[in-house]
This record gives C-alpha cells, sequence and structure tokens, in this order.
C-alpha cells in the first residue's frame, strides 16, 4: 500500500491547552480555514494572535462585565445544607454557607 502522508490541523485553547473538537468527534481539520469555520460554531474565538476555547471565552466575559447568577436553590445532602446558585454563562456557583472543601464540586 505504500506510504500516504496527510497534513492536519490540531487546534488548541492558548489559555487551558484544550483540544478542540469539531464534528463527529474530529480532533484533526483538514485546514485552518475549516476548524475556524467549525469552531466558531461551537463558540471559539480567534484573533490574529490568539485562539480561545468557548469555555475561556465565557470566562473572560464574566470577568469583564461580572457573572450573571441565577436564582438561589436550596440544597440539603449529607454533606451540605444551605443554598446555591450558578451563572448561567460559565458555571460558576455560589454557596451560602460555603461548600466544604472538597465536597460538591459537580
Amino acid at each position: 500500500m505504500g506510504w500516504v502522508e496527510l497534513a492536519v490541523v490540531e487546534v488548541r485553547c492558548d489559555v487551558c491547552g484544550q483540544v478542540a473538537v469539531g464534528d463527529e468527534d474530529a480532533r484533526w481539520f483538514t485546514d485552518r480555514a475549516v476548524a475556524r469555520d467549525i469552531l466558531a460554531g461551537l463558540g471559539w474565538m480567534f484573533t490574529a494572535d490568539a485562539v480561545r476555547c468557548a469555555d475561556c471565552v465565557q470566562a473572560a466575559a464574566c470577568a469583564l462585565v461580572g457573572h450573571d447568577p441565577g436564582e438561589w436553590v436550596d440544597r440539603a445532602y449529607e454533606w451540605y445544607v444551605g443554598r446555591t446558585r450558578a451563572c448561567s454563562a460559565c458555571g460558576f456557583v455560589e454557596a451560602e454557607p460555603m461548600l466544604p472543601v472538597g465536597a460538591g464540586g459537580g
């Protein structure tokens, strides 16, 4: 069959290092334009000198304008009784009283 040489593009977030996954769990793209088109539709951001995943884009937006917390929700677990609310944009969780170290977290 011989050798087949393929050139592919892999995209990583400059902030967190997340490797991009596009259509049908594909990790590699045929070229930069295809990667940019697919990933932009999934919330990734591209500038002349930076690549940001959707999570880092949202975290930056929250850092800039603040979180958008939802309503408080009462919680009662073996390890925690209180209330929590989460940012609808980035998922940052606030708790009253504070969650115990190592508890919950998703």
